[in-house]
């Protein structure tokens, strides 16, 4: 019986690059476990991220975590420390404006998008959303109200119909996962969302993109001011007694 034919790389250039491959699957795998470690608060903000001691619980080399690392810094979620090294980012105050002005921004020029690009099936979809969101909130069911929060949000991306913008605005959604708290959940909020989201609706109905583009500027900013309190909140609660926050 002849031998099975030899179908291993052949050549240094294809052994190169089947090792390549390989180092960037497994630096994806790496770069996933510690992205949803980070976004889900497992790894809470401050945490150590060492070469070492993650490339020993992934079982891989120390080249591909090094690879993850640098993905996880380009985006934010890690960064350098004097004497630290890399560690988890924190998110205090600063953070929270740089990022919520970049969502106003964003989210804004989705509406403004959507007003003029909407068609009667859009708007049939978006009231839907809306009248149970209405629903629940009336049910007291706040996990519900909040899924179908965002489902309004996910609509009026998709209605905007600009891909660049879907990515970039996920690309934030993922950074405001990482936050614990749900805003829905402050005294009054609930109600306010609620009725920023019937002023939205109203202006992508009218195709008035100027409205559209301030109520979801404004309503981003009302989140970003509701995240800086509870922000301050959680480090007057943290700080040693008799410490002054001022």
């Amino acid at each position: 019986m002849p031998n099975a034919p030899d179908r291993s790389p052949r050549t240094p250039r294809a052994r190169s690059a089947a090792r390549s491959a390989n180092r960037q699957s497994h630096a994806e795998v790496v770069y996933d476990a510690l992205k949803r470690g980070i976004l889900s608060g497992e790894l809470q903000p401050g945490a150590t991220l060492r070469e070492e001691e993650l490339a020993r619980r992934h079982q891989v080399s120390r080249t591909p975590v090094r690879e993850a690392l640098g993905r996880l810094e380009t985006e934010g979620l890690a960064a350098r420390y004097q004497g630290s090294g890399l560690l988890v980012s924190e998110l205090g105050p600063d953070e929270i404006v740089d990022l919520y002005v970049l969502r106003e921004a964003l989210e804004g020029l989705a509406a403004r998008l959507a007003a003029n690009r909407r068609t009667e099936i859009d708007l049939a979809r978006l009231e839907v959303i809306n009248n149970l969101c209405l629903q629940a909130i009336a049910e007291a069911d706040i996990a519900r109200v909040s899924k179908l929060n965002a489902e309004f949000h996910f609509l009026i991306w998709r209605i905007a119909g600009n891909i660049p913008l879907s990515r970039a605005i996920n690309g934030v959604h993922e950074a405001v996962q990482r936050f614990q708290h749900n805003t829905l959940a402050y005294p009054g909020r609930l109600e306010q969302s609620v009725t920023e989201h019937v002023e939205m609706l109203e202006a992508i109905r009218k195709r008035d993109p100027v409205a559209a583009e301030q109520i979801a500027i404004e309503h981003v900013r009302q989140v970003r001011n509701i995240r800086i309190a509870l922000s301050l909140e959680h480090d007057h609660l943290a700080a040693p007694a008799g410490q002054s926050m001022d």
